[in-house]
């Protein structure tokens, strides 16, 4: 583990650029949440990878590690609140392990930047959807992303357990399921018959007009990540003349 990562989570504390000390939670992955993403990126041998919110780094820093050790060249964070929010924290951290050669932060909205990337003819085998967890943003995340993404990639939502982010995936396992394939790592063992209809009613219940995520939540328990890797690209000409299609989610 990287001295960096392995101090932070040791003292549940980070500094920011100016030397303020800052706990790392609630707003950093956890240990276990970190090297999956590590593992990942690793076992996919991802050269270049994206991310949507940095916070204080600790994503990036797992998956910078990962980047090196495959000699991998550049990963981009997206964070309008770095500097404001975070005081540069992320940066500090990045640069404090050796990254910064490879780290490239934009401190802009996750729309704006991801639009940007996707003029620069910008490619990635690797996305971390973490920004904004509204439905609107986390799905905007993803499908600009995913205009950057080539078959084989590996893209990863993190907080499962929000309705939000338990929406959209829903929709790409109803709409995309052609193009995206969920991965198994994201799932833990499949509940009995009654522990999957007790999580599907009690779903129903905080919302009975979600049913779409609370099928697909209630037949698995998850993680709290959702990986998903992309098989093949949709030629636009095929997806615009397919421009009716939709399947509930």
């Amino acid at each position: 583990m990287n001295e960096v990562i392995r101090q932070i989570y040791q003292t549940g504390k980070t500094l920011d650029a100016a030397g303020n000390e800052i706990d790392i939670y609630p707003v950093s992955i956890k240990p276990a949440e970190g090297k999956l993403l590590y593992r990942l990126v690793r076992e996919h041998h991802v050269q270049r990878s994206l991310e949507t919110g940095m916070a204080l780094g600790l994503s990036s820093l797992h998956i910078c590690q990962a980047l090196s050790e495959n000699g991998g060249t550049q990963h981009v964070s997206i964070d309008p609140w770095q500097e404001r929010w975070f005081k540069n924290a992320g940066v500090r951290n990045l640069e404090s392990a050796g990254f910064a050669g490879i780290q490239r932060t934009l401190y802009c909205p996750s729309h704006e930047g991801l639009a940007a990337l996707i003029r620069e003819d910008q490619r990635f085998d690797f996305a971390f959807i973490d920004g904004n967890h509204r439905f609107e943003y986390v799905l905007t995340d993803f499908f600009l992303a995913d205009k950057m993404l080539s078959p084989g990639a590996v893209v990863v939502f993190h907080d499962t357990w929000l309705p939000s982010i338990r929406k959209v995936i829903a929709f790409l396992l109803r709409n995309l399921q052609d193009q995206y394939a969920m991965l198994p790592c994201c799932v833990k063992s499949p509940p009995g018959t009654l522990a999957g209809l007790g999580r599907f009613l009690k779903m129903m219940v905080n919302d009975p007009r979600d049913v779409g995520p609370a099928l697909i939540f209630g037949r698995r328990m998850f993680t709290n990540m959702g990986v998903f890797q992309k098989k093949v690209d949709a030629p636009p000409e095929a997806t615009d003349l397919a421009w009716e299609y939709y399947r509930s989610f």
